[in-house]
């Protein structure tokens, strides 16, 4: 699949040489059409959140979270016994795994609950979207009730959609020769619901990461629905340990109509870049 740039095509550009920040492409080969023919109704998972713990201030819970839909099941909490069980505190988050591939919304897009604290039954229950009576295209927002407390989880189910899967790599830091200590956040969002960011990166200082030149950046999701005829929109917030400021930026990737690989660059004031790399596909194309 070939990469193909987000720029103007007289942008690549400079008295007569391609210019080193522009990916050019005469004549891309696309691949088949993913819009109209292959868009499909898909389901994005923004978080699940403990809402209330019934006589406590904070619990430790284990147990499962999936989603079921058309597709299978996607297990996006996995802690099977007290062991490793997570402590939360009411309305926080519950730490969910970003789903490996995209959610299909073609029927019913159900949350299955089993959750305990200790050996005790927490929250055992299912909640779901209902293509029949609940609203594409906006945040819903659905709540489940147990004997221990009770949760949320916002949701959209956009009607027709495409599969983006984003990689992004670290081209030069502020030496060749030394790795780049980074931290910082790295947010996505559509331009339907721009509002709704999640994070792909999210490192403090003290948990910082080391990265050589040409090394890929650990991401915690990778793999995003987009509405048709919308667009991917990312935020770059980088700093460096040693010198603070490493780099920032913002890249738009408009759904396009055929499968293809776009490839863009976010520059730094002293040479830093990442390459950020987005393959655009169908629901199908992930099984």
């Amino acid at each position: 699949m070939a990469a193909v740039s987000n720029s103007h095509p007289d942008d690549g550009k400079v008295d007569g040489k391609v210019s080193p920040t522009t990916v050019v492409s005469s004549a891309p080969i696309l691949g088949r059409r993913i819009q109209d023919d292959y868009a499909m109704p898909l389901a994005e998972i923004f978080e699940v959140r403990l809402l209330e713990i019934h006589g406590k201030q904070s619990v430790s819970i284990h147990g499962k979270l999936d989603i079921e839909s058309g597709g299978g099941p996607v297990r996006i909490f996995d802690r099977p016994d007290e062991t490793c069980a997570h402590r939360i505190r009411s309305k926080e988050p519950i730490p969910i795994q970003a789903p490996w591939r995209a959610i299909s919304g073609l029927s019913d897009v159900v949350l299955r609950i089993k959750l305990k604290e200790g050996q005790k039954k927490f929250i055992k229950d299912i909640i779901y979207f209902d293509p029949s009576r609940d609203k594409h295209n906006r945040v819903l927002i659905k709540r489940s009730v147990g004997i221990g407390g009770s949760l949320v989880m916002k949701l959209a189910v956009y009607e027709s959609a495409v599969v983006a899967t984003i990689e992004i790599k670290l081209i030069s830091g502020k030496s060749s020769q030394e790795k780049s200590r980074l931290y910082g956040r790295i947010a996505v969002s559509n331009s339907l619901l721009p509002k709704m960011e999640t994070l792909l990166f999210n490192k403090k200082c003290g948990d910082h990461i080391e990265l050589a030149c040409g090394d890929s950046i650990p991401l915690c999701r990778s793999v995003k629905p987009v509405p048709d005829d919308e667009s991917l929109q990312i935020q770059v917030r980088l700093y460096d340990l040693s010198g603070g400021y490493f780099l920032t930026g913002n890249k738009s990737f408009v759904s396009p109509k055929y499968a293809c690989d776009v490839v863009e660059y976010i520059d730094g004031k002293h040479g830093q870049r990442i390459e950020v790399k987005v393959t655009w596909d169908d629901y199908l194309s992930h099984f």
